[in-house]
C-alpha cells in the first residue's frame, strides 16, 4: 500500500472517529438536557413544598417554635417562631429568637412537669404534656405542648420542634364545670341534711298525731266520731306517703343510696308483701293473690328493704288503679339474654283502668300521671314508679310495662338471681300479722323505761302502752337520764329516741351495751325514732339496738316487737 493509499485510510478512521464523537456528543447532551429539567422540575416541587410548608407553619393557629439542640450556655435556644406562637406569647418575633423558652415559665409553672421534659429532651424522646405559662404581659395561660426531637443522618439530634395549642378556655371551662359541680354536690348534701332534719321534724308530731287517732279511734265512738278520726288518721298517713317518696327520690337523685345485700326467703317477702294490702283489698272486693316458681331457690341474696319497697310500690299503684277484677303477683327464674345469667322475674297483673298507648313511655317519668283527672281522682306525688325504676336500676335489674287502656297493666322487674349459701345467716322476716298467745298479765309484769325529750312523745307512749295493758312506765328525756334509771332500777325494755339534747340514744345505748359486758345482762332495746332516711336502721342495729321502728308507731308494731321480746324472754328461761 503507497503512501497516499494509507493517508485516505487514516481519514477515513478519522472521519469515522468524529462521527462517533458526535454521536455520543449528542446523546450526552440530550441527557444532560433530560437530567437538568428533572433537577429542574424537582427543585421547583421542592421549592412549593417548601413555600407550601413555610405558609402552612407561618398561617397555623398552633404555635410552633425551633430551638437549636445546645444544652450548654443557658440551654437551647429558639431559632424558630411563627406568628401564633407569637400571639400566645405576646412577645414580638425578634423578642423570641435567640431566648430560651423558659422565659415564658413562671412561679405557678408545674415543676414536676418541667423536670420531665427535660428528661425527655436530654435523651432524645419526644414529649406531651399540658403546661401552665405565663405571657409578656404577666397574665397566665394554659397549653397542650408536644416536642419532638430534629436528627441528622448520623442519629444525632440538631433541634427541638414544638406545637403549643393554648387550651386557656377549656382549663377555664374545665375548672368553672368542676365549681359548678362542687357547688351542686354541696347543695346535695344541705339538700340531704335539711330533708332528714325536715323528716325528723315533720315525723315527730305525726307520731302523736297518728298516734292518738289510732288510740282514739279503738275507743268508744259514735258513727260521725268514728267517721270524722278515721278522715283524720287517713289524711295524716297520705302526708306520711307523700313525705316518704319526696325523701327516697332526693336520696336517690344525690347518689346516697347504698344497698345492703343479705339472705332471706322471697317467698316469705312476697306472701307478706300481699298481706300488706290484703286489707284494701277486700274492702275494695278485689282478688289479690300470689305465685313463685319451684325453680327459685327458698333462700337468695339481695337488698331486702329494697325489694320490699319495689313490690309495695308496684302491689299499691295496681291496688290504687282497680275498682274490680284481681291483682297477681308472680315470680319465675329466667334466663338473662345477654349474659345468659340466672335472673329472678316478678310481675304484677291487674285488671284495672290501663294505661293510655301515648303516655305508656312516660309512666316512670317524674310526676307523670296518665292524665289530670286520673291524679285528681288517685292522688300520689307521681314519684312511685320513678322511685322503683331507679331501685331497679341500682340492683342491676331492668324494669317495664305493658298496658292497655281499659284492660289492666302489667309491670315487670327483674333482678339478678343469687342463691344464699348454707353458711349464710337467713333473714328472719317477721309476718306482718303475728299472734302471739302473749295475754294483758304479761304484758302488766313488764317494766319499761321510755327515752325521748319531746313531752307529746312521752304522753303518746304511756297511753299507747296502757292501752296494751303495760301500766309500769318510767321516762327519761335524754341518753343521760336514761343511764341514770338503768342503774337505779333493772327494766325488762327501754324505747330509745335517737335525736335528743346532752345525750343522744346513739350514745345512750353504747354506753349501755359497755356496761352489760360488765354485768353479763342485756336489755332490749328498741329504737323508737323519727329518723327514717336510708340507712338510719342499720345504723341503730349496728350500734347495739335491738329492733328498729320509725315514727308515726302504730300501735300493732309495738305489739308485735314487744311480744316478740316476751317470747325471747320466756324460752331463754325454760
Amino acid at each position: 500500500m503507497n503512501k497516499s493509499e494509507e493517508a485516505e485510510k487514516k481519514l477515513s478512521r478519522l472521519k469515522k472517529r468524529i462521527v462517533r464523537e458526535k454521536k455520543a456528543r449528542a446523546e450526552a447532551e440530550k441527557l444532560l438536557e433530560e437530567k437538568s429539567r428533572e433537577i429542574y422540575q424537582l427543585n421547583q416541587k421542592l421549592h412549593e413544598e417548601a413555600r407550601l410548608l413555610e405558609a402552612t407553619v407561618i398561617n397555623a393557629k398552633d404555635g410552633i417554635v425551633i430551638t437549636d439542640a445546645d444544652f450548654d450556655n443557658d440551654g437551647p435556644k429558639i431559632i424558630y417562631a411563627n406568628k401564633a406562637f407569637s400571639h400566645i406569647t405576646g412577645y414580638d418575633l425578634d423578642e423570641l429568637i435567640g431566648q430560651n423558652p423558659k422565659m415564658l415559665q413562671g412561679v405557678d409553672t408545674d415543676r414536676g412537669v418541667l423536670d420531665n421534659l427535660r428528661e425527655s429532651l436530654y435523651s432524645g424522646q419526644s414529649f406531651q404534656a399540658e403546661l401552665k405559662n405565663y405571657r409578656k404581659n404577666g397574665i397566665p395561660y394554659w397549653l397542650d405542648i408536644g416536642i419532638v426531637p430534629v436528627k441528622n443522618d448520623d442519629g444525632k439530634v440538631t433541634h427541638f420542634a414544638a406545637i403549643e395549642r393554648d387550651i386557656t378556655q377549656q382549663k377555664n371551662n374545665q375548672k368553672e364545670l368542676k365549681e359548678k359541680k362542687e357547688q351542686a354536690e354541696a347543695a346535695n348534701v344541705a339538700k340531704s341534711e335539711f330533708l332528714a332534719n325536715m323528716s325528723h321534724e315533720i315525723r315527730t308530731p305525726m307520731n302523736a298525731i297518728m298516734g292518738m287517732t289510732e288510740i282514739l279511734n279503738s275507743s268508744d265512738l259514735n258513727k260521725e266520731q268514728k267517721e270524722n278520726v278515721e278522715i283524720l288518721h287517713n289524711s295524716s298517713r297520705d302526708l306520711l306517703f307523700i313525705l316518704n317518696d319526696i325523701l327516697d327520690i332526693s336520696k336517690i337523685e344525690a347518689g346516697e343510696v347504698k344497698l345492703e345485700y343479705v339472705s332471706f326467703s322471697i317467698k316469705k317477702v312476697l306472701e307478706q308483701s300481699v298481706e300488706l294490702f290484703s286489707g284494701m283489698a277486700k274492702e275494695k272486693e278485689i282478688k289479690i293473690d300470689w305465685k313463685i316458681n319451684k325453680e327459685i331457690p327458698e333462700n337468695i341474696v339481695s337488698d331486702l328493704g329494697r325489694i320490699q319497697q319495689i313490690l309495695k310500690n308496684l302491689i299499691s299503684n295496681a291496688l290504687k288503679f282497680t275498682d274490680k277484677g284481681t291483682i297477681e303477683i308472680s315470680a319465675k327464674k329466667e334466663k338473662q339474654s345477654k349474659n345468659n345469667k340466672d335472673i329472678i322475674y316478678v310481675e304484677v297483673k291487674d285488671t284495672g283502668i290501663g294505661i293510655p298507648k301515648e303516655k305508656i313511655n312516660q309512666i316512670f317519668e317524674k310526676f307523670m300521671q296518665a292524665d289530670a283527672s286520673v291524679n285528681r281522682k288517685f292522688g300520689g306525688t307521681g314519684l312511685g314508679l320513678t322511685i322503683t325504676q331507679k331501685l331497679v336500676g341500682l340492683m342491676n335489674g331492668e324494669i317495664g310495662v305493658e298496658s292497655k287502656e281499659g284492660q289492666g297493666s302489667v309491670f315487670w322487674f327483674t333482678l339478678p338471681l343469687v342463691e344464699a349459701s348454707k353458711e349464710d345467716t337467713i333473714i328472719n322476716i317477721m309476718p306482718y300479722k303475728q299472734e302471739y298467745n302473749v295475754n294483758k298479765k304479761e304484758l302488766s309484769k313488764l317494766h319499761i323505761l321510755s327515752v325521748d325529750d319531746h313531752p307529746v312523745n312521752q304522753l303518746f307512749i304511756r297511753k299507747l302502752l296502757k292501752k296494751i295493758g303495760i301500766e309500769n312506765v318510767d321516762q327519761a328525756e335524754d341518753g343521760q337520764q336514761a343511764l341514770y334509771r338503768l342503774k337505779e332500777k333493772d327494766y325488762d325494755v327501754v324505747l330509745m329516741d335517737c335525736q335528743m339534747p346532752n345525750m343522744d340514744g346513739y350514745q345512750a345505748t353504747k354506753t349501755i351495751r359497755k356496761r352489760e359486758k360488765i354485768t353479763g345482762k342485756h336489755i332490749p332495746i328498741i329504737a323508737l325514732t323519727a329518723n327514717a332516711m336510708a340507712g338510719d336502721k342499720e345504723k341503730c342495729l349496728k350500734i347495739g339496738m335491738d329492733y328498729y321502728l320509725s315514727k308515726p308507731i302504730r300501735m300493732r308494731d309495738i305489739v308485735s316487737i314487744i311480744s316478740n321480746v316476751i317470747i325471747n324472754k320466756n324460752s331463754m328461761k325454760s
